[in-house]
Protein backbone atom coordinates (compact mmCIF):
# COMPACT_ATOMS: atom_id res chain seq x y z
CA UNK A 1 0.00 0.00 0.00
CA UNK A 2 2.80 2.18 1.14
CA UNK A 3 5.09 1.27 -2.17
CA UNK A 4 1.77 1.82 -4.43
CA UNK A 5 1.32 5.47 -2.93
CA UNK A 6 5.05 6.66 -3.53
CA UNK A 7 4.43 5.29 -7.17
CA UNK A 8 1.44 7.32 -7.62
CA UNK A 9 3.46 10.47 -6.29
CA UNK A 10 6.36 10.05 -8.33
CA UNK A 11 3.84 9.81 -11.52
CA UNK A 12 1.52 12.71 -10.25
CA UNK A 13 4.96 14.77 -9.96
CA UNK A 14 5.82 13.93 -13.70
CA UNK A 15 2.13 14.61 -15.11
CA UNK A 16 2.25 17.81 -12.92
CA UNK A 17 5.75 18.70 -14.47
CA UNK A 18 4.54 17.51 -17.86
CA UNK A 19 1.52 19.94 -17.67
CA UNK A 20 3.81 22.96 -16.46
CA UNK A 21 6.14 22.23 -19.60
CA UNK A 22 2.86 22.49 -21.91
CA UNK A 23 1.86 25.30 -20.47
CA UNK A 24 5.22 26.98 -21.40
CA UNK A 25 5.54 25.25 -24.63
CA UNK A 26 4.93 26.96 -27.58
CA UNK A 27 3.77 23.83 -29.84
CA UNK A 28 2.80 21.57 -26.78
CA UNK A 29 4.31 18.15 -25.53
CA UNK A 30 1.08 16.36 -25.69
CA UNK A 31 0.83 17.94 -28.94
CA UNK A 32 4.00 16.17 -29.84
CA UNK A 33 2.85 12.67 -28.11
CA UNK A 34 -0.19 12.60 -30.39
CA UNK A 35 1.37 13.39 -33.40
CA UNK A 36 3.51 10.34 -33.11
CA UNK A 37 0.49 8.39 -31.64
CA UNK A 38 -1.04 9.39 -35.39
CA UNK A 39 2.16 8.97 -37.13
CA UNK A 40 2.38 5.57 -35.85
CA UNK A 41 -1.13 4.54 -36.51
CA UNK A 42 -0.81 5.71 -40.59
CA UNK A 43 2.29 3.08 -40.72
CA UNK A 44 0.11 0.57 -39.47
CA UNK A 45 -2.10 1.17 -41.80
CA UNK A 46 0.20 1.87 -44.89
CA UNK A 47 2.19 -1.10 -43.93
CA UNK A 48 -0.74 -3.99 -43.44
CA UNK A 49 0.89 -4.10 -40.14
CA UNK A 50 -2.51 -5.21 -38.23
CA UNK A 51 -5.03 -6.79 -41.58
CA UNK A 52 -8.65 -5.55 -41.91
CA UNK A 53 -9.47 -8.25 -44.72
CA UNK A 54 -12.92 -9.04 -43.29
CA UNK A 55 -13.94 -5.56 -42.87
CA UNK A 56 -12.89 -5.25 -46.67
CA UNK A 57 -15.56 -8.01 -47.84
CA UNK A 58 -18.10 -6.18 -50.46
CA UNK A 59 -20.47 -7.12 -48.00
CA UNK A 60 -19.15 -6.01 -45.48
CA UNK A 61 -18.09 -2.52 -46.46
CA UNK A 62 -21.77 -1.32 -46.14
CA UNK A 63 -21.31 -2.26 -42.74
CA UNK A 64 -19.00 0.40 -41.76
CA UNK A 65 -19.89 3.70 -40.40
CA UNK A 66 -16.61 5.22 -41.74
CA UNK A 67 -14.38 3.51 -44.05
CA UNK A 68 -11.00 4.10 -42.30
CA UNK A 69 -12.22 2.96 -39.02
CA UNK A 70 -12.83 -0.77 -39.17
CA UNK A 71 -11.33 -3.88 -36.94
CA UNK A 72 -8.60 -5.50 -36.83
CA UNK A 73 -8.93 -9.25 -37.89
CA UNK A 74 -7.07 -10.48 -35.07
CA UNK A 75 -9.65 -8.34 -32.37
CA UNK A 76 -12.64 -8.34 -34.31
CA UNK A 77 -15.84 -9.67 -32.83
CA UNK A 78 -16.91 -12.13 -34.34
CA UNK A 79 -20.93 -13.22 -34.61
CA UNK A 80 -21.73 -17.01 -34.36
CA UNK A 81 -25.34 -16.45 -33.49
CA UNK A 82 -27.61 -16.51 -36.44
CA UNK A 83 -31.09 -15.63 -36.57
CA UNK A 84 -31.61 -16.23 -40.53
CA UNK A 85 -30.01 -17.54 -43.93
CA UNK A 86 -28.87 -13.73 -44.30
CA UNK A 87 -26.88 -13.63 -41.17
CA UNK A 88 -23.40 -13.25 -41.43
CA UNK A 89 -20.35 -12.81 -38.72
CA UNK A 90 -19.03 -9.45 -38.94
CA UNK A 91 -19.67 -6.49 -37.07
CA UNK A 92 -17.95 -3.32 -36.53
CA UNK A 93 -16.36 -4.01 -33.26
CA UNK A 94 -13.25 -5.05 -31.36
CA UNK A 95 -12.23 -6.41 -28.20
CA UNK A 96 -10.07 -4.23 -26.15
CA UNK A 97 -8.43 -6.22 -22.79
CA UNK A 98 -8.54 -4.94 -19.39
CA UNK A 99 -5.94 -5.19 -16.58
CA UNK A 100 -6.62 -8.61 -15.92
CA UNK A 101 -6.13 -9.72 -19.46
CA UNK A 102 -9.22 -10.72 -20.57
CA UNK A 103 -11.46 -8.75 -23.12
CA UNK A 104 -13.15 -6.81 -20.98
CA UNK A 105 -14.07 -3.99 -23.52
CA UNK A 106 -16.11 -4.60 -26.57
CA UNK A 107 -15.50 -1.28 -28.88
CA UNK A 108 -18.10 -0.63 -31.74
CA UNK A 109 -19.55 2.33 -33.78
CA UNK A 110 -22.82 3.12 -33.52
CA UNK A 111 -25.54 0.69 -35.44
CA UNK A 112 -26.34 1.80 -38.75
CA UNK A 113 -30.21 1.16 -39.68
CA UNK A 114 -28.74 -2.04 -41.32
CA UNK A 115 -27.24 -3.65 -38.54
CA UNK A 116 -29.02 -2.79 -35.58
CA UNK A 117 -29.83 -6.59 -35.85
CA UNK A 118 -26.37 -7.25 -35.71
CA UNK A 119 -25.82 -5.05 -32.96
CA UNK A 120 -28.66 -7.01 -30.78
CA UNK A 121 -26.95 -10.59 -32.07
CA UNK A 122 -23.58 -9.25 -30.50
CA UNK A 123 -25.82 -8.10 -27.50
CA UNK A 124 -27.25 -11.47 -26.60
CA UNK A 125 -24.43 -14.21 -27.75
CA UNK A 126 -21.79 -12.28 -25.37
CA UNK A 127 -23.95 -11.51 -22.46
CA UNK A 128 -23.61 -7.97 -22.51
CA UNK A 129 -24.71 -6.70 -19.29
CA UNK A 130 -23.87 -2.87 -19.46
CA UNK A 131 -23.76 -0.87 -22.84
CA UNK A 132 -22.27 2.72 -22.48
CA UNK A 133 -23.28 5.49 -25.14
CA UNK A 134 -21.23 8.11 -25.69
CA UNK A 135 -23.26 10.27 -28.47
CA UNK A 136 -26.15 11.30 -29.43
CA UNK A 137 -28.27 10.12 -31.62
CA UNK A 138 -28.18 13.44 -33.81
CA UNK A 139 -24.77 15.51 -33.92
CA UNK A 140 -24.48 18.88 -35.97
CA UNK A 141 -27.75 17.77 -38.09
CA UNK A 142 -26.42 14.00 -38.99
CA UNK A 143 -27.27 11.15 -37.55
CA UNK A 144 -24.47 9.52 -35.64
CA UNK A 145 -26.03 6.21 -33.90
CA UNK A 146 -29.60 4.84 -34.86
CA UNK A 147 -31.61 4.24 -31.87
CA UNK A 148 -31.77 0.21 -30.68
CA UNK A 149 -34.36 0.80 -27.59
CA UNK A 150 -38.15 2.31 -27.63
CA UNK A 151 -38.54 6.15 -27.29
CA UNK A 152 -41.34 5.46 -24.10
CA UNK A 153 -41.38 3.12 -21.47
CA UNK A 154 -45.13 2.04 -22.50
CA UNK A 155 -43.52 1.57 -26.26
CA UNK A 156 -41.45 -1.68 -27.48
CA UNK A 157 -38.57 -2.00 -29.99
CA UNK A 158 -38.60 -5.06 -32.31
CA UNK A 159 -36.14 -5.63 -34.39
CA UNK A 160 -36.27 -9.07 -36.24
CA UNK A 161 -36.33 -11.80 -33.42
CA UNK A 162 -35.79 -9.19 -31.13
CA UNK A 163 -38.17 -7.33 -28.30
CA UNK A 164 -36.78 -4.41 -26.14
CA UNK A 165 -38.29 -2.98 -23.53
CA UNK A 166 -37.58 0.33 -21.71
CA UNK A 167 -38.24 -0.42 -17.60
CA UNK A 168 -36.85 3.41 -16.43
CA UNK A 169 -35.63 5.83 -17.47
CA UNK A 170 -33.31 8.48 -15.70
CA UNK A 171 -31.73 11.63 -16.09
CA UNK A 172 -28.43 11.91 -14.49
CA UNK A 173 -27.88 14.88 -15.62
CA UNK A 174 -24.48 14.68 -17.88
CA UNK A 175 -25.85 11.15 -18.67
CA UNK A 176 -29.24 9.20 -18.79
CA UNK A 177 -29.44 5.57 -17.30
CA UNK A 178 -31.95 3.14 -18.66
CA UNK A 179 -32.84 -0.07 -17.68
CA UNK A 180 -33.54 -2.29 -21.04
CA UNK A 181 -34.90 -5.78 -21.13
CA UNK A 182 -34.04 -7.63 -24.26
CA UNK A 183 -36.06 -10.77 -25.22
CA UNK A 184 -35.32 -13.50 -27.51
CA UNK A 185 -37.12 -16.74 -28.15
CA UNK A 186 -39.38 -15.85 -25.02
CA UNK A 187 -36.32 -15.38 -22.94
CA UNK A 188 -35.58 -12.17 -21.57
CA UNK A 189 -32.33 -10.85 -20.01
CA UNK A 190 -32.01 -7.02 -18.25
CA UNK A 191 -29.01 -4.61 -19.66
CA UNK A 192 -28.11 -1.31 -18.02
CA UNK A 193 -27.69 1.25 -20.90
CA UNK A 194 -26.05 4.23 -19.02
CA UNK A 195 -25.68 7.45 -22.28
CA UNK A 196 -23.58 10.16 -21.85
CA UNK A 197 -25.39 13.26 -23.54
CA UNK A 198 -23.06 16.47 -22.94
CA UNK A 199 -20.31 15.37 -24.94
CA UNK A 200 -19.55 17.97 -27.12
CA UNK A 201 -19.40 17.49 -31.19
CA UNK A 202 -15.55 16.93 -32.14
CA UNK A 203 -14.76 18.51 -28.15
CA UNK A 204 -14.12 17.09 -25.09
CA UNK A 205 -16.77 17.95 -21.57
CA UNK A 206 -15.37 20.85 -19.71
CA UNK A 207 -15.98 18.77 -16.29
CA UNK A 208 -14.32 15.38 -15.20
CA UNK A 209 -15.95 14.57 -12.42
CA UNK A 210 -19.67 13.35 -14.39
CA UNK A 211 -17.05 11.23 -16.69
CA UNK A 212 -16.22 9.44 -13.40
CA UNK A 213 -19.88 8.83 -12.11
CA UNK A 214 -20.65 7.07 -15.33
CA UNK A 215 -17.77 4.70 -15.00
CA UNK A 216 -18.25 4.52 -11.44
CA UNK A 217 -21.78 3.29 -11.68
CA UNK A 218 -20.60 1.46 -14.83
CA UNK A 219 -18.41 -0.89 -12.13
CA UNK A 220 -21.52 -0.86 -9.78
CA UNK A 221 -23.64 -2.58 -11.84
CA UNK A 222 -20.36 -4.93 -13.11
CA UNK A 223 -17.41 -4.86 -11.32
CA UNK A 224 -15.36 -7.67 -13.12
CA UNK A 225 -14.17 -8.57 -16.75
CA UNK A 226 -16.11 -12.01 -17.12
CA UNK A 227 -18.22 -10.35 -20.06
CA UNK A 228 -17.01 -7.33 -22.39
CA UNK A 229 -18.53 -3.86 -21.63
CA UNK A 230 -20.02 -2.72 -24.84
CA UNK A 231 -18.57 0.84 -25.36
CA UNK A 232 -19.74 2.77 -28.63
CA UNK A 233 -19.54 6.43 -29.60
CA UNK A 234 -20.19 7.39 -33.17
CA UNK A 235 -17.47 5.62 -34.89
CA UNK A 236 -16.35 3.66 -31.44
CA UNK A 237 -12.66 4.93 -31.01
CA UNK A 238 -12.58 8.24 -30.19
CA UNK A 239 -14.92 9.11 -26.84
CA UNK A 240 -15.01 5.37 -26.73
CA UNK A 241 -11.12 5.20 -26.13
CA UNK A 242 -11.40 7.55 -23.73
CA UNK A 243 -13.41 5.92 -21.37
CA UNK A 244 -11.40 2.53 -22.23
CA UNK A 245 -8.84 3.63 -20.97
CA UNK A 246 -9.55 6.22 -18.22
CA UNK A 247 -11.49 2.78 -16.83
CA UNK A 248 -8.52 0.67 -17.61
CA UNK A 249 -6.15 3.51 -15.07
CA UNK A 250 -8.93 3.58 -12.84
CA UNK A 251 -9.12 0.09 -12.44
CA UNK A 252 -4.89 -0.39 -11.92
CA UNK A 253 -5.23 1.85 -9.44
CA UNK A 254 -7.81 0.27 -7.16
CA UNK A 255 -6.02 -2.56 -7.05
CA UNK A 256 -2.97 -1.15 -6.51
CA UNK A 257 -1.27 -2.80 -9.50
CA UNK A 258 -0.14 -0.04 -11.30
CA UNK A 259 2.80 -0.80 -12.96
CA UNK A 260 6.88 1.65 -12.20
CA UNK A 261 6.33 2.14 -16.00
CA UNK A 262 3.05 3.37 -16.26
CA UNK A 263 2.85 5.43 -19.34
CA UNK A 264 -0.73 7.01 -20.52
CA UNK A 265 1.14 7.23 -24.09
CA UNK A 266 2.12 3.64 -23.69
CA UNK A 267 -1.39 2.71 -22.31
CA UNK A 268 -3.29 4.32 -25.67
CA UNK A 269 -0.64 3.25 -28.43
CA UNK A 270 -1.25 -0.42 -26.97
CA UNK A 271 -4.83 -0.19 -27.63
CA UNK A 272 -4.66 1.59 -30.99
CA UNK A 273 -2.92 -1.81 -32.15
CA UNK A 274 -6.34 -3.76 -30.52
CA UNK A 275 -8.87 -1.04 -32.22
CA UNK A 276 -7.61 1.75 -34.64
CA UNK A 277 -7.38 5.16 -34.07
CA UNK A 278 -8.62 4.81 -29.97
CA UNK A 279 -8.68 8.09 -28.66
CA UNK A 280 -8.97 10.33 -31.72
CA UNK A 281 -8.22 13.40 -31.07
CA UNK A 282 -5.60 15.92 -29.14
CA UNK A 283 -8.06 17.33 -26.84
CA UNK A 284 -9.12 13.55 -25.95
CA UNK A 285 -5.57 12.59 -25.07
CA UNK A 286 -5.80 15.95 -23.12
CA UNK A 287 -8.53 15.06 -21.05
CA UNK A 288 -6.95 11.43 -20.29
CA UNK A 289 -4.29 13.03 -19.33
CA UNK A 290 -6.45 15.81 -17.02
CA UNK A 291 -8.12 12.64 -16.03
CA UNK A 292 -5.82 10.01 -14.84
CA UNK A 293 -3.86 13.23 -13.01
CA UNK A 294 -7.42 14.16 -11.40
CA UNK A 295 -8.10 10.06 -10.14
CA UNK A 296 -3.94 9.66 -8.72
CA UNK A 297 -4.90 13.35 -6.65
CA UNK A 298 -7.87 11.57 -4.98
CA UNK A 299 -6.43 8.46 -4.23
CA UNK A 300 -3.41 9.78 -2.61
CA UNK A 301 -6.24 11.77 -0.53
CA UNK A 302 -7.78 9.31 0.38
CA UNK A 303 -4.65 7.39 1.68
CA UNK A 304 -3.40 10.21 3.40
CA UNK A 305 -6.53 11.09 5.61
CA UNK A 306 -6.39 9.36 9.10
CA UNK A 307 -9.07 6.75 8.49
CA UNK A 308 -7.05 5.53 5.74
CA UNK A 309 -3.82 4.84 7.82
CA UNK A 310 -2.44 1.31 7.75
CA UNK A 311 -2.72 -1.26 10.78
CA UNK A 312 0.72 -1.62 11.99
CA UNK A 313 -0.18 -0.21 15.54
CA UNK A 314 -2.38 2.58 14.50
CA UNK A 315 -5.96 2.46 15.61
CA UNK A 316 -8.33 3.32 12.86
CA UNK A 317 -10.72 5.73 12.93
CA UNK A 318 -14.60 5.09 12.19
CA UNK A 319 -16.08 6.22 9.20
CA UNK A 320 -16.75 10.04 9.56
CA UNK A 321 -20.58 11.25 9.79
CA UNK A 322 -22.28 12.56 6.78
CA UNK A 323 -22.78 16.07 6.46
CA UNK A 324 -26.73 17.70 7.13
CA UNK A 325 -26.80 18.02 3.12
CA UNK A 326 -25.63 14.45 2.30
CA UNK A 327 -27.99 13.05 4.72
CA UNK A 328 -30.42 15.19 3.36
CA UNK A 329 -30.07 13.94 -0.13
CA UNK A 330 -29.42 10.31 1.29
CA UNK A 331 -33.10 10.65 2.67
CA UNK A 332 -34.44 12.22 -0.37
CA UNK A 333 -33.19 9.01 -2.87
CA UNK A 334 -34.60 6.61 -0.76
CA UNK A 335 -37.88 6.80 -2.46
CA UNK A 336 -36.82 6.81 -6.03
CA UNK A 337 -34.27 3.71 -5.05
CA UNK A 338 -36.83 1.41 -3.74
CA UNK A 339 -38.69 1.24 -6.80
CA UNK A 340 -35.70 -0.20 -8.42
CA UNK A 341 -33.87 -3.53 -7.88
CA UNK A 342 -31.12 -1.85 -8.43
CA UNK A 343 -29.47 0.62 -5.42
CA UNK A 344 -25.86 2.32 -5.95
CA UNK A 345 -24.12 3.68 -3.14
CA UNK A 346 -25.48 6.90 -1.50
CA UNK A 347 -22.51 8.59 -2.75
CA UNK A 348 -19.72 7.62 -5.22
CA UNK A 349 -16.59 7.91 -3.91
CA UNK A 350 -13.26 7.60 -6.20
CA UNK A 351 -12.07 4.58 -4.33
CA UNK A 352 -12.71 2.40 -2.04
CA UNK A 353 -11.10 2.85 1.61
CA UNK A 354 -7.69 0.37 1.50
CA UNK A 355 -8.04 -2.98 3.14
CA UNK A 356 -8.55 -2.76 7.10
CA UNK A 357 -9.86 1.01 6.54
CA UNK A 358 -13.22 2.02 7.35
CA UNK A 359 -14.78 3.69 4.29
CA UNK A 360 -14.62 7.50 4.16
CA UNK A 361 -18.15 9.56 2.65
CA UNK A 362 -16.88 11.43 -0.01
CA UNK A 363 -19.25 12.33 -3.05
CA UNK A 364 -17.97 12.38 -6.49
CA UNK A 365 -16.61 15.61 -6.93
CA UNK A 366 -14.86 15.67 -3.66
CA UNK A 367 -15.92 18.84 -2.80
CA UNK A 368 -19.66 18.72 -1.16
CA UNK A 369 -20.43 21.53 0.11
CA UNK A 370 -21.99 22.56 3.29
CA UNK A 371 -24.92 24.42 3.80
CA UNK A 372 -26.19 25.83 7.17
CA UNK A 373 -29.41 25.42 7.26
CA UNK A 374 -31.27 28.33 9.28
CA UNK A 375 -34.62 28.74 10.79
CA UNK A 376 -37.12 29.44 7.84
CA UNK A 377 -37.92 33.18 7.48
CA UNK A 378 -41.66 34.15 7.84
CA UNK A 379 -43.65 36.68 6.23
CA UNK A 380 -46.75 38.71 7.87
CA UNK A 381 -49.58 39.50 5.66
CA UNK A 382 -52.32 40.84 7.07
CA UNK A 383 -51.75 39.30 10.73
CA UNK A 384 -51.30 36.16 8.74
CA UNK A 385 -47.96 34.41 9.42
CA UNK A 386 -46.93 32.91 5.98
CA UNK A 387 -43.51 30.82 6.08
CA UNK A 388 -40.93 31.99 2.86
CA UNK A 389 -40.27 28.52 0.39
CA UNK A 390 -36.55 28.60 0.69
CA UNK A 391 -35.26 27.29 3.85
CA UNK A 392 -31.34 28.37 2.82
CA UNK A 393 -29.73 30.97 4.03
CA UNK A 394 -26.20 32.36 4.07
CA UNK A 395 -26.82 35.07 6.74
CA UNK A 396 -28.29 34.22 10.40
CA UNK A 397 -30.27 36.99 10.57
CA UNK A 398 -33.07 35.38 8.01
CA UNK A 399 -35.23 33.63 10.33
CA UNK A 400 -36.34 37.45 12.03
CA UNK A 401 -39.97 38.08 10.73
CA UNK A 402 -41.02 40.28 8.10
CA UNK A 403 -44.58 42.28 8.24
CA UNK A 404 -46.49 43.90 5.48
CA UNK A 405 -49.89 45.25 5.71
CA UNK A 406 -51.64 45.25 2.87
CA UNK A 407 -54.91 47.67 2.76
CA UNK A 408 -57.82 45.54 1.38
CA UNK A 409 -58.64 47.68 -1.03
CA UNK A 410 -55.20 48.16 -2.19
CA UNK A 411 -55.64 47.31 -5.96
CA UNK A 412 -58.56 49.17 -6.71
CA UNK A 413 -56.55 52.95 -4.98
CA UNK A 414 -53.45 51.71 -7.66
CA UNK A 415 -56.02 51.93 -10.37
CA UNK A 416 -57.46 55.35 -9.62
CA UNK A 417 -54.26 56.60 -8.95
CA UNK A 418 -52.82 56.10 -12.68
CA UNK A 419 -56.43 57.39 -14.08
CA UNK A 420 -57.33 54.51 -15.77
CA UNK A 421 -56.29 51.08 -16.40
CA UNK A 422 -53.14 49.75 -14.95
CA UNK A 423 -50.10 49.13 -17.78
CA UNK A 424 -49.33 45.83 -18.51
CA UNK A 425 -46.81 44.31 -16.34
CA UNK A 426 -44.40 42.77 -19.18
CA UNK A 427 -41.74 45.84 -20.30
CA UNK A 428 -42.05 47.15 -23.70
CA UNK A 429 -40.37 44.91 -26.57
CA UNK A 430 -38.29 46.00 -29.33
CA UNK A 431 -38.80 46.93 -32.10
CA UNK A 432 -38.81 44.38 -35.31
CA UNK A 433 -35.51 45.05 -37.68
CA UNK A 434 -35.65 43.35 -41.26
CA UNK A 435 -33.33 41.04 -40.60
CA UNK A 436 -35.62 39.44 -37.89
CA UNK A 437 -37.84 38.18 -40.62
CA UNK A 438 -35.45 36.27 -42.45
CA UNK A 439 -35.64 32.48 -41.45
CA UNK A 440 -32.71 30.64 -41.14
CA UNK A 441 -31.81 27.47 -43.19
CA UNK A 442 -33.14 24.36 -41.67
CA UNK A 443 -31.96 20.79 -43.36
CA UNK A 444 -34.55 18.67 -44.30
CA UNK A 445 -35.07 16.28 -41.25
CA UNK A 446 -33.92 12.75 -41.75
CA UNK A 447 -36.73 10.00 -41.96
CA UNK A 448 -35.79 6.97 -39.39
CA UNK A 449 -35.31 3.99 -41.58
CA UNK A 450 -37.28 1.33 -39.89
CA UNK A 451 -36.38 -1.54 -42.57
CA UNK A 452 -33.03 -3.25 -43.25
CA UNK A 453 -32.67 -1.90 -46.67
CA UNK A 454 -28.75 -1.75 -48.18
CA UNK A 455 -27.18 1.38 -47.53
CA UNK A 456 -25.58 2.60 -50.61
CA UNK A 457 -21.27 2.98 -50.61
CA UNK A 458 -21.29 6.47 -50.73
CA UNK A 459 -22.87 6.91 -47.42
CA UNK A 460 -19.80 5.34 -45.66
CA UNK A 461 -17.69 8.53 -43.74
CA UNK A 462 -14.60 9.13 -43.22
CA UNK A 463 -13.96 9.99 -39.31
CA UNK A 464 -11.65 12.82 -38.29
CA UNK A 465 -8.50 11.03 -37.28
CA UNK A 466 -6.35 11.68 -40.47
CA UNK A 467 -6.89 15.26 -40.15
CA UNK A 468 -4.13 17.62 -39.00
CA UNK A 469 -6.55 19.64 -36.83
CA UNK A 470 -9.26 19.16 -34.62
CA UNK A 471 -13.18 20.03 -36.04
CA UNK A 472 -15.11 22.88 -34.29
CA UNK A 473 -18.53 23.54 -34.49
CA UNK A 474 -19.20 26.06 -36.77
CA UNK A 475 -21.03 29.38 -35.56
CA UNK A 476 -24.11 30.36 -37.15
CA UNK A 477 -26.14 33.90 -37.18
CA UNK A 478 -28.93 32.64 -36.23
CA UNK A 479 -28.67 30.84 -32.83
CA UNK A 480 -30.24 33.81 -31.06
CA UNK A 481 -34.04 34.13 -31.13
CA UNK A 482 -35.23 37.04 -33.77
CA UNK A 483 -36.30 39.79 -31.71
CA UNK A 484 -40.06 40.90 -31.27
CA UNK A 485 -42.22 43.64 -32.60
CA UNK A 486 -42.23 46.76 -30.95
CA UNK A 487 -45.40 47.71 -28.49
CA UNK A 488 -48.03 49.90 -29.72
CA UNK A 489 -49.96 51.78 -27.06
CA UNK A 490 -52.49 49.98 -28.08
CA UNK A 491 -51.21 46.92 -26.26
CA UNK A 492 -50.84 48.40 -23.04
CA UNK A 493 -54.77 48.72 -22.65
CA UNK A 494 -56.36 44.94 -21.11
CA UNK A 495 -59.67 43.86 -22.01
CA UNK A 496 -62.22 44.51 -19.50
CA UNK A 497 -65.03 41.89 -18.39
CA UNK A 498 -68.61 42.35 -20.12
Amino acid sequence: MEEQAALLRRLLVHLENKEAEERESEDGLLAEEFSRLKMQSIQYRNENTYPSQAALIKDNVKKNRYKDIVPFDHTRVKLSLSTSRKDEDYINASFIKGVSGSNAYIATQGPLPHTVLDFLRMIWEYEIQVVVMACREFEMGRRKCERYWPETQTDQFVCGPFTIHCDSDENKGDYRTRKLRITYQNCSRAIRQLHYVNWPDHGVPDSIPPILEMLQEMRVCQDHDDTPICIHCSAGCGRTGVLCAIDYTWNLVKRQTVPEDFSINDLVQHMRTQRPSVVQTKEQYELVYKTVKFLFEKYLQSFDTPACQNQDGVQLQPAASPSPAASAIQTSDRGAESQSDWKPPSQYPYFESPEGASSVDEPLDGLMEVFHFNPAPTLTLNDQSVALDNPCSEHPESGQRLEVIIPPNAAALAVREMGGSPPSPAPPLPERTPESFELADVEALVERCTSSQPVGLDRVGVSSEWCCDSLTAPATQHDLNPPLPHRTPESFILATEE
